[in-house]
């Protein structure tokens, strides 16, 4: 169980809805945190992992930003203690923030069920990189096995998406221009509600294997 949150939109108007999603993701996961944002569509993302919320929270709060990917961990695969290990997930400009288990065996299982040779432990980087085939079809038959749980939001070639399986949940919000992804409607209730002022928003649950295509 972790919690996955991306935003999209001019971060000075949602810096504090922004932290507080944050804040109450990490119920989900409180082995380490991760940020990753975009100050401008022209710039690439820049990532910071922290077993410390506080930190990940000031990141937030230090910067302007237009696109931002967060992660709160509970450790399924790799050691949580080796900060490349957690989330996001970055490799090379592809970075991934997702709920879920991919496999539980261990890298060298993996590796070689998948002929595929991973920089983490973490098998979440399975399927980020399936997502950044051509051919992503393969991605979509790993999410349908019945052994693997997933929801999560990729950054890939350019774009990003969101997509999870029937067995992880994962919500979407809008505020006028802005977007929202995050793991529950609780999470998203108790956010707003700690505001105290009343927002104009749409939300709905992702259908299962339903792609939804954020940049």
């Amino acid at each position: 169980m972790c919690g996955v949150l991306y935003f999209k939109g001019d971060s000075r108007k949602h810096k504090e809805l922004i932290v507080n999603l944050l804040q109450q993701s990490r119920v989900r996961g409180l082995h380490a945190f991760g940020v990753s944002l975009r100050p401008t569509p022209e710039d690439d993302f820049q990532t910071i992992r922290t077993f410390n919320l506080p930190e990940a929270e000031q990141y937030i709060m230090e910067n302007q930003f237009c696109e931002l990917i967060g992660h709160c961990r509970y450790d399924t695969s790799g050691d949580w203690r080796i900060l490349e290990n957690n989330q996001p997930i970055v490799i090379g400009n592809s970075i991934l923030a997702f709920n879920g288990v991919v496999r539980m065996s261990t890298r060298e299982e993996y590796q070689q069920e998948f002929q595929q040779e991973y920089v983490t432990e973490n098998d979440g980087e399975i399927p980020l990189r399936m997502f950044g085939e051509e051919d992503t079809s393969p991605a979509f038959t790993l999410l349908r096995e019945e052994r693997v749980s997933f929801a999560g939001v990729a950054y890939v070639n350019g774009r990003a998406f969101a997509v999870r399986n029937e067995r992880r949940p994962l919500w979407m919000a809008t505020i006028e221009k802005s977007k929202f992804i995050f793991s529950t409607i609780d999470i998203w209730n108790r956010a707003v509600f700690s505001l105290g002022q009343p927002l104009v928003i749409q939300t709905r649950q992702l259908k299962p294997l339903e792609v939804v295509w954020l940049s």
